[in-house]
């Protein structure tokens, strides 16, 4: 195999993502639940359970409850310009949730199947959002590792997507937040 470092070392990249993942999910902790879908990051994802859960981007009736229950906010209000007609327009543009589409999915099944709220924030969808950006992350590093190939030697290619993501703060924006 001509890619076999860059490969164990996206492999590698996997394993140390997830790890962290796991550990900054609090999983079988008192402490309080996780949440990957506060500040900016609900103003890109509201779009999902508006749409499919609510029914309702234009007045965000639901939204001072779910801030309620999960600080989705985290306590700097919803990220809204109310309109003259009463409606309220998001200042997040909805590319993110496009990304987001198949992990809300899956987290809505899930959290039907395991009997959780189904309000696009309760753990199974907070899960599956966090484990989306980490298959989105090996997938662009396998993108990245292709692309490397073609111009280097394959120790370099590995030794790059090592540095790359352990030597920077790639880990904390595609693991952890």
């Amino acid at each position: 195999m001509k890619s076999r470092f860059s490969i164990l070392a996206i492999l590698f990249i996997g394993c140390v993502l997830i790890g962290y993942r796991v550990h900054y999910s609090n999983l079988g902790a008192e402490k309080k639940a996780f949440s990957i879908t506060q500040w900016d990051a609900f103003g890109y994802y509201h779009y999902l359970p508006a749409t499919f859960i609510y029914h309702d981007l234009k007045t965000w009736k639901w939204a001072d409850d779910i801030d309620r229950k999960y600080n989705v906010t985290g306590g700097g209000g919803l990220p809204v310009v109310a309109l003259d007609n009463g409606n309220k327009v998001c200042k997040y543009l909805g590319g993110v949730a496009i990304l987001q589409l198949p992990f809300f999915g899956i987290g809505h099944c899930i959290a039907g199947l395991a009997h959780y709220p189904q309000d696009g924030f309760s753990a199974p969808y907070q899960y599956s959002l966090a484990f989306g950006a980490i298959l989105y992350s090996l997938l662009a590093l396998v993108l990245l590792m292709v692309v490397l190939r073609r111009f280097f030697s394959d120790v370099v290619t590995a030794v790059t997507l090592i540095l790359l993501t352990l030597a920077s703060n790639f880990l904390q924006y595609s693991a952890v937040h």
